[in-house]
């Protein structure tokens, strides 16, 4: 058990790529996502289509966690989480939930959405205690040959919507 007190979580830096991909490949619950070279390459080499971004989460100077984002560069109030992972040791501790915090948006208009399998429900629960909600669902893609060609999903996201103004607020009340 630890304090996530004493978890500092902070942008990833090029010299967390290895342990981001030591770690990826322990968690057996990620297909083996991106090698380290591909990884150093998203994250640190800005491209005119999508920016890619990470947060990783430290206990005692060893990275224990990460996460990585995608936005499209023209569209950047809208994040969409590709993976977050945290060592299977010091699960269940809150690291999770800092890492989501360290990438969900902050302005008015902002979202991050993430992709949860649709029988993943430990997963939606962890999203849902999060913050997220359920804004689509992708059913499951059957090929002509009868066979699953791509396993159904829920999009869930956070976002921050702006204050609803008093008058507003006053309206809504008085239609219930």
């Amino acid at each position: 058990m630890i304090d996530s007190r004493d978890v500092v979580i902070r942008k990833a830096e090029i010299e967390d790529v290895q342990d981001m991909h030591r770690l990826q490949d322990v968690c057996g619950d990620h297909n083996d996502i991106w090698d380290a070279e591909t990884l150093e390459r998203l994250l640190f080499n800005s491209g005119d289509l999508f920016t890619y971004e990470s947060n990783v989460a430290l206990f005692n100077g060893e990275l224990i966690g990460f996460t990585v984002t995608l936005s499209v560069t023209s569209m950047g109030w809208v994040k969409s989480l590709m993976v977050i992972i945290v060592d299977e040791n010091y699960r269940r501790n809150g690291v999770g939930s800092l890492l989501l915090d360290s990438c969900k948006p902050e302005k008015s208009g902002d979202k991050l959405n993430v992709e949860v399998g649709i029988e993943d429900y430990s997963k939606a629960k962890f999203f849902k205690k999060n913050g997220f909600v359920v804004t689509s669902v992708c059913e499951d893609e059957i090929g002509d040959d009868g066979e699953l060609e791509l396993e159904g999903f829920f999009v869930m996201s956070v976002e921050v919507k702006k204050p609803m103004s008093l008058e507003t607020r006053n309206l809504w009340r008085a239609r219930a």
